[in-house]
């Protein structure tokens, strides 16, 4: 028989259980991030970037006031620039015009004034058939 060093031995099984933990550890990271599990799929175009009439709705998954819409917003993100008098705002890097009849809701008022509004907010909005946003929701998440 052949005479083995125990110290190879010893570092080949912490080598071996090393790599098995890592293994393990990069598994489980993968199937909590959701990847692995599905191919991944193509980001979804921003509402005003979409050539289709039926606009898929954004749905919070978080409880909104009941006068907020059930069935979701055309789009959400966060105000860049906003000047109501001009029609415009910028949301998330992208310009939108604002409709001269918007409407304008916090949790806290339905109907609210758009001095509301201001950058930094995160809001829902929706949008017309010429993709003007008709009204706009300010999201507030309570932690």
């Amino acid at each position: 028989m052949h005479k083995v060093d125990k110290s190879l031995t010893a570092r080949i099984s912490g080598l071996l259980c090393l790599f098995c933990v890592i293994l393990f550890l990069g598994i489980a990271s993968i199937t909590n991030n959701g990847h692995g599990s599905e191919a991944e799929q193509p980001e979804d175009p921003a509402p005003e970037q979409r050539s289709d009439k039926i606009r898929n709705k954004v749905k919070p998954e978080w409880k909104m006031p009941d006068y907020y819409p059930a069935e979701g917003f055309d789009g959400m993100g966060y105000i860049n620039e906003i000047a109501i008098r001009d029609d415009r705002v910028v949301i998330d890097d992208s310009e939108c015009t604002i409709s001269p009849s918007t409407e304008y809701h916090t949790p806290t008022f339905e109907n609210a004034p758009g001095a509301l509004f201001k950058e930094g907010d995160r809001v829902g909005y929706v949008l017309d058939s010429e993709k003007t946003i008709t009204s706009m929701w300010l999201i507030v998440i309570k932690r």
